[in-house]
Formats: structure tokens, sequence, C-alpha cells
């Protein structure tokens, strides 16, 4: 566990510094982050920072977030970068030091006949000209020289440079520019000439040379000093836990440093620059071993220079290093830029991985596995605490707790048990609140019910981390094949077949890790073939790491045996059985008394109800949790017919439209258009019946020129600023100047403004709404309490809040002949909850089962209270997503105290 400054960490937040840094606004929010649930905080710059990285303001908000963080009890950890990636210090390496820029090579293939050979090449370092014929390779680098290739426009000049004591004379100019590495080559036969330029990166993105340590002492200095060196030693230790890396990559397909050529010669006794040609062409049967060679000579210097300095530095003041390093579960990505990943990862103190976005745990997206097994195969091999995740990234503006959940218990089915979140963020502002919502803080409207999906994250990873992950078979990772292709061409038929290969694992139960050939090779195979009797190759391994014969025989003759994929049936695994059993993954840990603890996955809709290892286990439907009996109900489940009270805060409803004299933006879409020739915005809306109150909330981004509104030609002058989804949020005050009738009336909204309209602003107030005619073009809204008495139970967009994202309370009373034990059956619900019987918490819940124990209750009248919350998505994107409880609710007599804690258990978060 990450236990380097005492406290075992499984709970990080990305807290996204994206906005005006402002300390007391930094203040209340940590505080806030505390109270959710999160035991670590990372300072994470974030795109729509206003405030200068590295800048006194910059420091003067972290100042508050470690102070916060000291007092409060938790964590702080270093986000390594502006924002991204890491490591370029917010580009400033490069900028310091122009040499340290990362470069790649550029391969020129191209045929040539016999004759005289002119080819113009890039504008860069050349490194190398090649003429390749059959197996010959020649140099031909004596050929090229550079070159200028455009002329300039003739002009008549004046001047002869100097403006002092000269007589203008008229003369005719010209120039040439383009200047470039250019061959002139007399070809004697056929051949496939091949020309290596050295590219360097001084733009934005991977823009560090990774491979060179003095570039990364650089990037050290800069930024992981300096939090130093502003704490202090005692404050570091205290309150500092790790620093995150955020994809650090080299440059290209073909990463390039001035470190390559000397390190090959060591370690292969050969001329690196000579064999370039077999990087680009398939030469003969020794060009897959040299790119493999090179692809070794290119991870060792990575991890040498970036990765072990990185962690050489963290362990020497007492933190963690921790991060991903490029896309996980895309291999051919992922071992171009950090060739063997899975090897890779033993330079990290906790490896971690980054499956974006939210569809994940299925068939079709066995991508996602596959990355996840990488970092969990690694924090075993290589005897690390935890396998962690940037996880619940990009997953979209309707993602809710339920949602949420699915995702990290599917995480922790295949070994993740450290979770750094993303993210919080400041200030919902910025186009990143189209990219990467939800923000996991208060501009969610489940945030009040969050801190209780974080306390099962927790405790579930605790309880794993007690145990040594079991597996009874290993898989090759095939790293070697994957980067060893001529010219970088992935490997996609391989990577498929890895990527169907979990997942027919995993839904087979066989539990396993995967391992790359050269940690293979370091492994006893006696030992080996004790633990694990099988041996899994990839359909498609064509190429694995040199030296791997003698280890495969030694396995063999140890009684081992290498299968492939094939053979995945008869592995051996976790013996579970029941309808829908394919779709539940077994994740079992063995404990110090040897007894294997399950964690069990369901990725169905539907409840499982089976068998593990012969004894009786029920998992909910998309979610995980821990082997345990069904519960025990006695008697028939007591129906709870209401009468219900329901009260809503405030409704709300967007305007989405806005048009003027020919121009329309559709915000929704994030389509916008040109401001109208006289300035003009127009959006509209109906009202009917009687308001109390209505707001018109407006984005501190809506327009992008300052503006003026009027509703039905009334100037809207006074406003207040206070929190919907933002801090930031201003309050319009709009019933003085409402058109009201017994029947749709229409109201007109003008916005003067020279701008674009960027965002949507929203009517807020005690109504009902919806979109009678399609489009979003024009809400409808009458008059009405925020109360409603119902006998019948039905989603909220049935009573009017279809566009609504927030908190219902449920209440109704109910009578017990017998005092006992009871749980309540909520039935069918699209929120999360918190139950409360009598006053008193009963649980909380936010997927299925919603089902809680209530304790002991005495006969007689009791009052039940649901507050009920759903997900962003009504509000923010109008996803028209099912909300509300629609039951039956009924009450269910448990057995006996025992059940009651088992059904608590499994239900519990």
């Amino acid at each position: 566990m990450a236990t380097v400054t005492g406290k075992e960490i499984h709970i990080a937040i990305q807290y996204f510094l994206n906005a005006e840094l402002e300390p007391e606004r930094i203040r209340r929010q940590v505080r806030e982050l505390s109270a959710g649930g999160y035991g670590c905080i990372y300072g994470h710059a974030r795109q729509g920072l206003t405030t200068p990285y590295f800048s006194e303001g910059w420091w003067r908000a972290i100042d508050v977030i470690v102070e916060e963080c000291d007092a409060l009890g938790i964590k702080f950890a270093i986000w390594d970068e502006d924002y991204y990636p890491s490591p370029a210090a917010g580009n400033r390496v490069m900028w310091e030091h122009p040499e340290f820029a990362a470069q790649q090579l550029k391969f020129t293939v191209f045929d040539a006949t016999p004759g005289r050979v002119r080819h113009l090449l890039e504008a860069a370092p050349l490194l190398g000209c090649f003429a390749v014929t059959g197996s010959r390779i020649r140099d031909i680098g004596s050929f090229c020289g550079t070159v200028c290739t455009q002329w300039v426009d003739r002009e008549e000049s004046f001047s002869g440079y100097s403006p002092l004591l000269k007589v203008a004379a008229p003369h005719w100019r010209a120039g040439l520019i383009d200047r470039r590495f250019a061959l002139e080559y007399d070809a004697e036969e056929p051949c496939t000439v091949v020309a290596v330029q050295i590219l360097r990166n001084f733009g934005s993105g991977h823009n560090v040379d990774v491979m060179n340590p003095d570039a990364v002492n650089c990037f050290l200095r800069l930024t992981h000093e300096a939090y130093l060196h502003r704490y202090g030693p005692e404050v570091f230790k205290r309150v500092f836990v790790g620093t995150f890396m955020d994809e650090p990559a080299p440059w290209g397909r073909f990463p390039w440093s001035g470190k390559l050529p000397e390190a090959y010669r060591e370690e292969f006794a050969e001329e690196l620059i000579p064999l370039l040609p077999h990087l680009a062409l398939d030469i003969d049967d020794s060009s897959r071993i040299i790119r493999w060679r090179y692809r070794h000579i290119q991870r060792k210097l990575q991890c040498s220079a970036y990765l072990e300095q990185v962690r050489r530095w963290s362990e020497t003041h007492g933190i963690l290093s921790l991060g991903h390093l490029s896309r996980t579960e895309s291999l051919s990505i992922s071992n171009f830029a950090w060739p063997n990943e899975l090897r890779c990862c033993r330079h990290l103190d906790i490896p971690c991985t980054d499956p974006l976005g939210a569809n994940m745990g299925w068939p079709d997206t066995a991508s996602y596995h596959t990355g996840i097994k990488v970092v969990a195969s690694a924090a075993h091999w290589f005897g690390k605490p935890q396998a962690g995740s940037d996880a619940l990234a990009v997953c979209g503006h309707a993602t809710g707790l339920a949602e949420l959940r699915y995702m990290v218990d599917y995480q922790m089915a295949l070994g993740v048990t450290y979770f750094n979140l993303h993210g919080a963020a400041v200030s919902w502002a910025g186009p990143r609140k189209d990219e990467v919502p939800p923000s996991l803080f208060y501009q969610h409207s489940q945030w009040p019910l969050m801190k209780h999906l974080w306390r099962h994250v927790d405790k579930c990873c605790r309880r794993l981390c007690r145990g040594e992950e079991w597996f009874s078979s290993v898989v090759y990772y095939p790293a070697a094949q994957l980067v060893s292709g001529a010219g970088a061409e992935p490997e996609q038929a391989l990577e498929l077949s890895v990527h169907n290969l979990m997942e027919e694992m995993l839904r087979r139960h066989k539990e396993f890790l995967l391992i790359d050939g050269e940690t293979l090779a370091e492994q006893d195979p006696q030992a080996l073939a004790a633990r694990c009797c099988y041996l899994v190759i990839p359909d498609g391994v064509a190429f694995m790491e040199p030296g791997l014969e003698a280890f495969f025989a030694a396995y063999r003759a140890a009684g081992g045996k290498i299968v492939g994929a094939e053979s995945v049936a008869e592995l051996p695994g976790a013996d579970l059985r029941g309808p829908g059993a394919e779709d539940v993954f077994v994740h079992r840990r063995k404990q110090d008394d040897g007894t294997l603890d399950a964690f069990l996955f369901n990725r169905s809709e539907r409840t499982f109800r089976g068998e593990l290892e012969g004894k009786a286990v029920e998992v909910p439907p998309r979610s995980g949790c821990f082997a345990a009996p069904p519960s025990c109900r006695i008697g028939r489940g007591i129906r709870l017919s209401g009468p219900w009270r329901i009260t809503w805060d405030d409704n709300m409803i967007p305007l989405c439209r806005f048009a003027g004299n020919g121009a329309e933006t559709d915000l929704l879409a994030r389509r916008f258009s040109p401001p109208p020739p006289d300035g003009m915005w127009e959006s509209r809306f109906m009202l009917q019946g009687e308001f109390s109150a209505l707001q018109l909330v407006v984005d501190a981004e809506m327009t992008t020129a300052p503006y003026r509104m009027m509703l039905n030609g009334h100037e809207l002058t006074e406003s207040r600023i206070a929190p919907f989804y933002d801090e930031k949020n201003r309050w319009f005050d709009l019933l003085p100047y409402l058109r009201i009738g017994s029947v749709p009336t229409l109201n007109r909204l003008q916005l003067e403004c020279a701008g674009e309209v960027r965002e949507m602003c929203f009517l807020r107030g005690s109504f009902r709404a919806g979109f009678r005619h399609g489009d979003h073009m024009l809400p409808y809204l009458t008059g009405a309490a925020s109360t409603l008495e119902t006998e019948q139970l039905a989603d909220w967009l049935d009573w009017g809040f279809g566009t609504y994202s927030g908190r219902a309370v449920y209440r109704t009373k109910f009578r017990l002949a017998e005092a006992g034990t009871y749980g309540l059956d909520l039935g069918r619900v699209n929120a999360a909850v918190e139950v409360l019987v009598d006053g008193c918490e009963c649980g909380v819940r936010y997927s299925a089962p919603y089902e809680v124990v209530s304790g002991h209750l005495s006969a007689g009248e009791h009052e039940l209270v649901i507050r009920t919350y759903n997900d962003p998505g009504n509000r923010d994107r109008l996803a028209g997503r099912p909300a509300g409880i629609l039951g039956p609710v009924s009450l269910v007599r448990i057995g006996d105290e025992t059940g009651a804690r088992t059904r608590n258990e499994r239900c519990s978060e």
C-alpha cells in the first residue's frame, strides 16, 4: 500500500486548478473535498488556468492546499506538470535548454533505378543516407548536401545595405530560400534509398528528450525541487505523499537521442547508424532483431534517465513515484513510446493505467482488460504494493454514481487498488466543461452522496490489499513482436488477438497474470511451473525476446505446459456456475491463512445468482462485491402504497437556442454562429399559471463580448453572484417582467451582444416544464409548487422535472403490526438515494439493489424519508435520463441479525 508517509492511500483526487486561483475559494473547496472522502489531493494545473503556473499567485494557492491538507490530516501530492504531458515543466525545460528538445528519426524511403538520382530531403540534420540492394547496405551519405530550392520574387532595390553617404542606384535582386538536404547520386543498379534525418520538436506536446538524464534533472530542478524548497523537509515529509507523471513519452514512432548510438554499441558491440535502414525495411533475417535491439536500448535509456531518476528523487525525499506512461490499453501505441511497457512499470512505485471513457468491461471493449492487466501484472512481478488507475476521465455529462461504481468495481476486479480520480474542478469554466465532465465535485448533482462511493472503494481496496493476487496461469505479453515491425507499422492482428484472449480468459474465470519475455526469463522455471502449470501464448506470436528457448525447455521439463489460445477452456480457474456466469469476473486474493478471498464483478444488467466453488453467491447488476450468500427473507413483502409527499429543490430548464436576423446558435450541439448584423440575439419561452419566483442563471462565459439583457423589452440590470453549477454564476430576477396568462404566453429574452453566444443560461424556480415541439427550441413552463402529493410513483419527466438534476425528498408513513428487523426494497430506482426511517439513516444506495436494512423496528407507525439525487445529464445535456423512484417500495422481514448484516455487507457503500 501507499505507506511511505505512514498512511495508506487508495483514493486521491486530481484537483483541477483551472481558473483564477483565489486563496479563500481554494480553502473552502479543499475542506469540502476532504469532507467528500478524498484522502489525497493533487494540485493539478489544468487547461483554463488563468493564474500563471508557478507564479507567486500559483504558489499562494498551493500554500493554502498544503496548509489545509496538513490541518485536515489528508495528504498532498505533486502533479508534476503544467498540465500535460510530463516532463517539460510547462515547456521551461526546452526554453532554458533548447538542446533538450525531443528528437525523432525521419525516414525518407524511395526506389531508385540505375542512373542519376536526385531527391530533396527534409530541412533537418542528416544522420545517414543508404542504398539498399537485397541484403547489401551502402552508405551514400557523401552524395548528400544542402541546397536552396525556391526563388523569391525579383524586386528592384535602391540600396547597397549601408544607408549613410550613398547614392541610391536602382538594381534588381532575387534570392533563394527553403534550404534543405538533397541527394544527387549515380545509381549503378536498382536500389531502395533510405535517408535518415533527425527532427527536433520545438512545439508543444512531448517535447523533452526523456532519454537524456540532464534534461530530466533540469525538469526535477524546475518542478519537484521547487516544492521541496518552498515547504522544507519537515512539511514535505509530513504532508506530501507522492508525485504523479501523466503520459511522459518520447517524440514520434522512432525516438532519437544522442545517447542511443553509444548505448547500442556498449550492449551489442556494433554500430547502430549503419543499421538504421533495418528500422524502416525488412532487409534480411536480422532486421527484426535489430529493431528489437533498438527498442530495447530506447527503453533502457528512458527508464534510467527518466523513470528511475524520478523514482530515486522520490525515494530520497520520502514520497512515492506514480503515474501512467502511455495509452496502456493500446498495445501498438504504448509499446512504441515505452517498449515493453509492462517491464517499464518496474521503475514506478505504483504503476498506473488511464482507461478513458465509460464504455468498458464489455467484450467489445476488451482492450481495457489488457491495459489494466498490464499494470496489475507489473505490480505483482516487481513487488509493488498496488496497481493504480488515473480513473474516470472523459465519462460524459450523464455519468452518475451508478456508472462511476461500475467503472471502479470493474477495475478492482482486474487488480487496481489505487485510484487517482479525474477530477474535481475549481471552476466549470472553459471548454473542458464539454470534454471531461463530470467534475467529481460540487458541480455534480450527486456530490452530497459521492463520499459513500469512495468509502466503498476504499474499503474494498484495503481488503484486496490484505492478500496476494491469486493466479494459476500466465499469459505471454508479446512486447518483442509489438515493437519490432518494419517501419513502425502497428501489429494490429496480434494486438486484437491479445485483447480477445483477455476477454476469453476473464469470461471463463481463468485467473492469470501477463508476463513479458525478459521478466519470464528471470523466473525460476521449476518454481513457476509449480505455481502456474500453464503458459499461454497469444495467437499470432512469431517473434520473442532472444534467449527464451532455454527457459521454455526448463519450464516444460518441470511439468509446465505451453499452450495457445485454443486451450483456454482446459486451464484451471475459479469454479463459478449459474445463468450469466460468463458476465461475472472473479478476482481472488490469497490470505495469510491460505484461504482465497473473492471479489466478483457483474458486468451485466441483471443480478447474478449462482455458486462459487459450490457456495451460493449473489452479485448485483453492473457492480462488484465480495462473495457472500444471498440474504434471507421471511414472508412476503409489504408494499407501501403511499401517499407520497415529494419535494424538489427549484426546477431548472436551459435556454439552449438563440437566434437573430438570420443567425442561429445551438448551444447543446456546440454549434456557434457569428452575431447577427444588429447584434441582437433572442431566445423564447412560454409561461402559464402563477409563479412565486423565476430566475435567469447566466454562465460567466455565456458570451464572448460585453452584453445587455432584456426580458419583454425591460432591461435586466440587477443581479447577484451565487453558485448553481459554478461559483461564478450570475442570477437575474425575472418575476417583475414576466408575461403570464391562463394559457401559454410568449416571453422574449433578448441579448444585445457583438460577440458569439457560447453557453446556455437556465431558467430556475418553482414550475413544471418541458419541450412540447421537439428540438429543445421552445420551453413551456407552468407555475407550480415544488411539492407534490401522489399515490403513484413515476418518472420525474411525467411531473415536469425532465430537465432537472438535483435532489427530491420522498416522504410517507407506514404502520407495522409486528416488531422485528426489516429491509426496505425500493424497487426500480434511477438515482442515488439516502434512506431514513424515523429520522435515523439506514443506508445510501446508488446502484442496484436499492435495498437497505432498517434495523429493529417496533410495532406501530413509522416515517420513511428517501432523499433522492439524479445524475447531472438532464440538466447539463438534456440527456432525457430516467429519474426518480419507480418502485414498488416494499418492506421485507429479515430473518435474523446475521441475515441483516449479510444483506448490509452485500449492498454496502
